[in-house]
């Protein structure tokens, strides 16, 4: 399988968020790196140096809205 999104957890709100993968460097199966699409800010259309959630000023469209399932 093919690495198609890579998904975050802010380490300052806990909201999920991801990012498209432009490149798979390496994918043997018990590790796996890839390049990443970084998106411009939301307040700028600068684009990001790394990954952001959007509370730290990222873009929320990629803000995953889907609830998170807990083990019991």
């Amino acid at each position: 399988m093919t690495p198609k999104y890579v998904v975050y957890e802010c380490e300052n709100c806990g909201k999920l968020f991801y990012r498209d993968v432009v490149e798979t460097i390496t994918d043997d199966g018990a590790e796996c790196h890839v390049m990443v699409q970084l998106v411009p800010e939301h307040e700028s259309a600068d684009i990001e140096e790394f990954p952001m959630c959007n509370c730290l000023g990222g873009n929320g469209e990629y803000v995953i809205t889907t609830p998170r399932f807990t083990k019991h």
